[in-house]
C-alpha cells in the first residue's frame, strides 16, 4: 500500500468513526432531553403596581402587588436593595464589618448603621431615597435607578 492508499483508508475510517460518534452524541442528547420540560417563552418577573411605601431610617420599604423592595443607605454610602425579604446582614462585601467569625459564632460588627439623613420621599412617578452620595429612584412599576451627584 502506498501513501495515497494509506491516506484514503485513514480518511474513510476517520469519516466512519466521525459519523458513529456524531450519531451516538445525537442519540444521547435526545435521550437526555426526553424527560426535560419543553423550553417555552420565559417571562420576566415583574413586581406589579406599587401599593404603598413605609419610610424607615436610611430608606424605606416599598410594597408592590407581587413583591416587596427594601432600600437602605448606610452611613458610608453603601446602598442595599433587597427584594422579597432579603436582609442586609451579613454583608461580607463591606470590609471591616464581619458578622461571623471563623467557627466561633457572631462577633461585633455586621451591617453599617443606616444613614439618618437618607429619607424615602415621594417622586413624580414613584419614590426616591436621597442621601449625600447617591440617589435611589424607584418607579411605581418597580424600576430601580441609582444616580450619583455630578
Amino acid at each position: 500500500m502506498d501513501a495515497r492508499g494509506l491516506l484514503r483508508s485513514v480518511r474513510m475510517a476517520g469519516s466512519a468513526q466521525g459519523w458513529r460518534t456524531a450519531g451516538s452524541a445525537w442519540r444521547r442528547r435526545r435521550a437526555d432531553a426526553r424527560d426535560l420540560p419543553r423550553n417555552g417563552t420565559e417571562r420576566a418577573r415583574v413586581p406589579g403596581a406599587a401599593v404603598r411605601a413605609e419610610p424607615m431610617p436610611g430608606g424605606g420599604t416599598l410594597y408592590f402587588a407581587r413583591s416587596v423592595l427594601r432600600v437602605r443607605v448606610a452611613v458610608g454610602g453603601a446602598v442595599f436593595c433587597g427584594w422579597d425579604g432579603a436582609a442586609p446582614e451579613p454583608s461580607y462585601a463591606l470590609a471591616g464589618t464581619p458578622k461571623w467569625g471563623p467557627a466561633r459564632g457572631p462577633v461585633s460588627g455586621g451591617c453599617p448603621e443606616a444613614d439618618p439623613r437618607a429619607q424615602l420621599e415621594p417622586d413624580a412617578d414613584g419614590w426616591r431615597v436621597v442621601s449625600e452620595r447617591v440617589t435611589v429612584r424607584v418607579s411605581a412599576h418597580g424600576e430601580v435607578e441609582f444616580r450619583t451627584p455630578a
